[in-house]
């Protein structure tokens, strides 16, 4: 049965916003609207999914056990609930842990996440309506628990992707066909909304490779910070039909590299290379352009000592030469050692 009322539309738009935002506030306030819709102490969003399990509770439980629900033995029958029936606790295939609470419950599936909508009060039994709210809820939950866990899959994703790209010293920033910033990288942090340049000779090379870009539709490539060493590719962007207005307006890519940037940890690169970190970190400061001597002098060595850490890399790693050494360190897993993900 479709929902009508007012108050159930304002509960489809809660679900509905829940599902479009991370963590679980969101889910939170749709439960606190439909136990105030429902009059009952208690609303539980239940999620499962392999052996994960998510619970999100509004309201006050009282002494109510809700673990001894989850259990795996399944003392209530969860798992027996027929999909898209609404139970109360009469109907329940197991045994509640406390009889005296008042419950409507009903399961359904999305995808391979099996989902539980409950109702619990401690006073008077639910109302027949409540049975009906919460059945009407039903396809809403499918579609709305969906998009939140393929949401998460999204972030985490673009994330984990975000942070690759940094740790090789890489930035991004879209531009608008006026050489405005349309969007940038979260690790950008490039200010205000054009780029800037150290003299006008350079400002000047990038407006030219940014027509040609636009003009063309082909890469072009300029060095932007000679002294940092920061390089600038501008590539043409063509959004497809189904991209945000924001993203309509994107022009041109641009991946800005800046090589000081780059951050290689000598603790992974010992356990990659199967090394002594002391051998580690004079192969990181090689892979970082520094001669041997340069190399001995920034660590605190003597030359004759980094020459017989560096005879070691090699017979350790069987590199034959400095080039061949540099080429295994930026090509591997130490490049990702600084790189820390926020949940």
């Amino acid at each position: 049965m479709a929902l009508g009322r007012t108050e159930d539309t304002a509960l489809i738009q809660a679900l509905y916003t829940a599902a479009s935002q991370p963590g679980d506030d969101g889910w939170r306030l749709f439960l606190d609207g439909l136990a105030r819709s429902t009059r009952a102490d208690c609303a539980v969003l239940l999620l499962r999914e392999g052996d994960l399990k998510t619970v999100i509770v509004s309201g006050e439980m009282g002494d109510f056990d809700l673990n001894t629900l989850t259990l795996p033995d399944d003392p209530a029958g969860l798992n027996r609930l027929r999909n898209e029936r609404v139970y109360s606790q009469d109907d329940l295939p197991g045994v509640l842990p406390d009889s005296s609470a008042n419950i409507r419950t009903v399961r359904t599936v999305q995808a391979d996440c099996h989902i539980w909508l409950m109702l619990m009060r401690q006073r008077d039994d639910f109302r027949a309506v409540d049975s009906v709210v919460l059945g009407g809820l039903v396809p809403h939950m499918q579609t709305g628990v969906g998009l939140w866990t393929q949401n998460a899959r999204f972030r985490l994703d673009s994330s984990v992707n975000d942070r690759i790209v940094h740790s090789f010293g890489v930035r991004w920033v879209a531009f608008d066909k006026h050489a405005r910033f349309v969007a940038q990288a979260a690790q950008s942090n490039l200010g205000g909304d054009r780029l800037t340049f150290p003299d006008p000779d350079i400002e000047t090379q990038f407006a030219k490779a940014f027509r040609k870009t636009l003009t063309h539709q082909t890469p072009q490539a300029l060095t932007i910070d000679p002294a940092r060493g920061t390089e600038l590719i501008l590539i043409p962007f063509q959004p497809s039909a189904q991209f945000a207005m924001q993203q309509q307006a994107i022009c041109v890519l641009g991946f800005v590299r800046d090589c000081f940037d780059r951050s290689i940890s000598p603790a992974i690169l010992s356990q990659a290379l199967d090394i002594a970190l002391s051998e580690a970190r004079l192969a990181v400061c090689l892979s970082q352009g520094l001669s041997l001597s340069e190399a001995a002098e920034h660590l605190g060595l003597t030359v004759e000592t980094a020459r017989n850490y560096s005879k070691q890399i090699y017979a350790k790693t069987g590199a034959k030469g400095q080039a061949d050494l540099v080429r295994r360190v930026l090509n591997g897993v130490a490049t990702f050692g600084n790189t820390h993900l926020s949940r």
